[in-house]
């Protein structure tokens, strides 16, 4: 028997076992553990982008609000103090972690008793096929991470990151936030903003205000998502201008004017289009023979 309370405002973590109580103060762990690790406040805030998170009750919303249940298999990276981790412990057994920084190895083989733990770059490393992906996610490779997770067979993927990168995961056609990210993502699922979390439960504080979202991965029609990616990194550089403009620039030296005349969606700039209306572009190039948009110059024309 396990009987669980997360007394927020003063940020205890209190788990009753049949061996005892133990009683954890997180932000207190995660000052001292810096100080033994000899981590900086300012190289976290900087060059790792790595805050740890110090409230349990947000660690435990975001297991609720994943779907994980006891039969799924999830994976997590970036565990860190292992807080997240004790927290989808709690629900599932099954759980696999991705370290990049072998100091918190010995952490989280101490808090996160049974969980699977693999030490490399989550960027590199095979992850091992599983149902489930929850992370709060370091903020200097996150949206790495996020979309690297999207091209896998989750059934979830619950992640947290900056707040504005979260916006924009989120955000719909013709809006200011919508973008690359937007349009992958959404190519990829359902997303859905769970929440947001405040400076104040992190350590370090971070400067941003951070936020929890949910996608749930959804069988698309055959779509390349390599393609697809370069084809929005093509587009959303010039995100204000309209189609015809943008493919004209970077077309007009190796294709007829039918191409830029022709392709769907001409007259609309490209933030305003949606995941299938980029899908049609993609097609549309590819019948006609050009793609990757490599036939005119680096950098399209400036203009409308």
């Amino acid at each position: 028997m396990r009987l669980s309370i997360y007394v927020d405002n003063i940020q205890l973590f209190l788990t009753l076992q049949v061996e005892g109580i133990n009683v954890i103060d997180w932000r207190g762990f995660a000052l001292n553990t810096m100080k033994e690790l000899g981590l900086r406040k300012r190289h976290m805030r900087g060059k790792s982008g790595t805050h740890f998170l110090i409230r349990p009750s947000v660690a435990v919303k975001m297991v609720q609000a994943s779907g994980i249940d006891r039969q799924s298999d999830v994976l997590e990276v970036g565990g860190g103090l292992g807080i997240l981790s004790q927290a989808v412990l709690q629900v599932c057994g099954n759980l696999t972690i991705i370290e990049k920084n072998a100091k918190f190895i010995p952490i989280l083989e101490e808090k996160a008793r049974g969980a699977t733990l693999i030490e490399g770059d989550a960027l590199k490393v095979k992850w091992p096929a599983s149902t489930h992906f929850i992370s709060n996610l370091p903020y200097s490779v996150g949206s790495q991470i996020f979309v690297k997770a999207l091209q896998k067979k989750f059934s979830t993927i619950t992640v947290m990151l900056q707040k504005e990168v979260v916006d924009k995961i989120v955000a719909k056609p013709g809006t200011h936030n919508y973008g690359r990210i937007s349009a992958i993502a959404q190519l990829m699922g359902k997303t859905k903003k769970i929440m947001d979390v405040p400076p104040e439960a992190f350590v370090p504080k971070p400067r941003v205000h951070s936020s929890v979202v949910r996608v749930d991965l959804e069988k698309k029609a055959e779509v390349n998502i390599d393609e697809f990616q370069l084809l929005t990194r093509n587009l959303f550089q010039l995100k204000n201008r309209t189609v015809r403009k943008v493919i004209r620039g970077y077309l007009k030296r190796s294709a007829s004017e039918e191409v830029w005349e022709g392709v769907p969606a001409k007259e609309k700039r490209i933030f305003q289009l949606s995941v299938e209306e980029l899908v049609e572009i993609l097609e549309f190039l590819k019948e006609m023979q050009h793609f990757p948009l490599t036939g005119g110059r680096k950098n399209p024309d400036k203009g409308d």
